[in-house]
């Protein structure tokens, strides 16, 4: 059983093309990448038969490996008497593209090599491998009973990429920012075939943010906090977690956010509608908490449930808000008499950041509590993105910047070379930010943790989130769960929906000559067009916006 298999995972593309007319209805690519997570797959492993050659039983010990069924049960079946029981299967995994190969040694000697695709580190992340990475395994074998078994001398799985999709499941785990604000999530992998998903993911939360997280994330249980009871039963999608008395010691607020960290957790699981929280066998006292709660008992603490604005684009060099109606200006008398190539805002709407039409400006305007003008110029300046904690978010001079509403901060970039990151996008949780990087293999995407000190931004845990190899122009967090990036690598541009848990990824438009797009979950989809307009996608049908540009949504 995988107890401690932390890691953010992001699966594999299928690049669709498709000419797409401004006018018709929309064109949607397959999904790819893992398959339905809340079906439970069982893998049907084979057990070794008689008369098995070397090459077989090392073929049937990979494929037995992706069933996890009492503890790899039947992949033991292939290994001599006394590695049986001192596998460690759960160590670490080794994921490999395609079907490898088998190179004989000897009789006792069978080395396994494929293209690598992913490996699980010692601090449970997966990382993903570079194209030419290769995957190499030794397989010694002995004859037992005069029948070939596995000497093994490595713990840990192998396994191939279809295997990992189909037996593995990817679930966030719900962690909370510094400010204790807004939930931040950390993802794990589960083995589909193992029912007890409930449990699990509880004793995985109550353990905290793992070594690479734990900079940028908390948790609100207090220190000691367990199950009371080994177990998280399920009962007409109800389920039922009970903690141990030290979960007492937490304060009004603590609580809310401790439970808010279990209900977004295991609503993740299809079977779970509600959830009671108990210590021992009494309920726990949470402020303006129901007995049971649902996911939208914790909306406030949820990083989308007020990102509601209006999208923003620029007309005759003016700054509009794309209200449902018609386009209207921002009502800011200092915004709307001058002239820009670019602007947003903060949700709130009190904290603006602007391009002048030279692209040299950058204007940031504060209207809380007073208004207040701050500009910083540069040679050239990209566009600007402000998160939920009022820090401006931008590329000046080809390097990613930050600045507050009245000073430019320190910005710390751990094992990355900043002229190599092309744009930097903030998450609607202020906690993570997606980079577009430059690499030897494209234009890619990473995603990085965020720490934040007086005067101060670092960025940690930079990670890839899919496989090298694109060119990705443009990116943005559609929600908390969802990026939209622009893969542009010629004139028909190809626009993609990458769930950031399942890994699942789609082609969902095709269209010629978009050079940015913009959308939020509960707002139209907008795409730039180089003709000058904006596209927005409206009732499954695409709408022109004449004579505009650089359509955003306050993140």
């Amino acid at each position: 059983m995988l107890k401690k298999l932390f890691l953010t995972f992001s699966s594999f593309l299928l690049i669709s093309c498709g000419n797409i007319p401004t006018t018709s209805s929309v064109k949607q690519g397959p999904e790819i990448g893992s398959s339905d997570q809340n079906s439970i797959i069982r893998v049907i492993a084979s057990r070794p038969q008689p008369g098995m050659s070397q090459e077989q039983i090392v073929n049937g010990f990979l494929n037995a490996s992706a069933s996890s069924d009492s503890d790899f049960a039947i992949a033991r079946e292939y290994l001599v008497p006394n590695k049986k029981l001192s596998w460690n299967p759960t160590k670490s995994i080794e994921v490999y593209e395609g079907q490898g190969q088998f190179k004989f040694v000897n009789e006792n000697q069978i080395d396994f090599s494929a293209a690598l695709h992913s490996r699980v580190n010692e601090s449970s992340r997966i990382v993903l491998a570079n194209p030419e990475d290769q995957l190499l395994k030794t397989f010694n074998l002995k004859k037992v009973d005069d029948q070939w078994r596995i000497d093994i001398n490595f713990d840990g799985l192998v396994i191939s990429k279809t295997d990992l999709n189909r037996s593995f499941s990817f679930y966030p785990l719900w962690f909370v920012d510094p400010s204790k604000s807004f939930l931040v999530p950390e993802n794990v992998i589960l083995p589909r075939a193992i029912t007890a998903n409930a449990t699990r993911l509880m004793q995985l939360l109550l353990l905290g943010p793992s070594e690479q997280f734990k900079s940028s994330v908390i948790t609100a249980f207090p220190v000691g906090s367990a199950l009371s009871i080994d177990s998280v039963p399920i009962s007409n999608g109800l389920a039922s977690v009970s903690l141990n008395e030290v979960t007492l010691k937490a304060a009004s607020l603590e609580r809310q956010l401790l439970a808010a960290q279990i209900v977004k957790t295991l609503t993740r699981i299809s079977e779970v509608n509600a959830i009671q929280i108990k210590v021992g066998t009494q309920n726990l006292s949470i402020l303006n908490a129901p007995i049971n709660q649902t996911a939208p008992t914790w909306d406030k603490f949820y990083s989308d449930s007020n990102r509601n604005n209006d999208a923003y684009f620029i007309s005759d060099s003016k700054l509009w808000k794309n209200t449902p109606d018609n386009k209207s200006p921002t009502g800011k008398i200092e915004i709307d008499l001058k002239n820009w190539s670019y602007g947003t805002s903060n949700r709130a709407e009190n904290l603006y950041a602007l391009l002048d039409e030279t692209r040299t400006n950058l204007s940031i305007y504060t209207y809380s509590p007073n208004f207040k003008e701050t500009i910083y110029s540069y040679s050239n300046i990209g566009n600007p993105k402000i998160d939920v904690f009022n820090t401006v978010w931008v590329t000046t001079d080809n390097q990613p910047s930050v600045f507050s509403s009245d000073q430019k901060l320190n910005l710390v970039i751990q094992n990355f070379d900043l002229e190599n990151i092309l744009d930097i996008i903030p998450a609607p949780d202020g906690s993570r930010v997606l980079l577009i990087v430059n690499t030897v293999y494209g234009t890619e995407l990473r995603i990085a943790n965020v720490i934040r000190n007086p005067g101060t931004i670092t960025l940690t845990n930079i990670r890839k989130l899919m496989r090298d190899g694109f060119s990705i122009s443009k990116a943005i967090w559609q929600d908390e769960t969802t990026v939209l990036y622009l893969d542009s690598v010629s004139q028909l541009a190809n626009i993609y929906s990458l769930d950031i848990f399942t890994g699942t990824s789609r082609n969902i438009y095709s269209l010629n000559g978009v050079q940015d797009l913009a959308g939020t979950a509960r707002k139209p989809t907008l795409v730039e067009i180089n003709d000058g307009t904006v596209l927005q996608r409206v009732t499954g049908q695409w709408e022109v916006i004449p004579n505009a540009k650089s359509p955003n949504y306050p993140n």
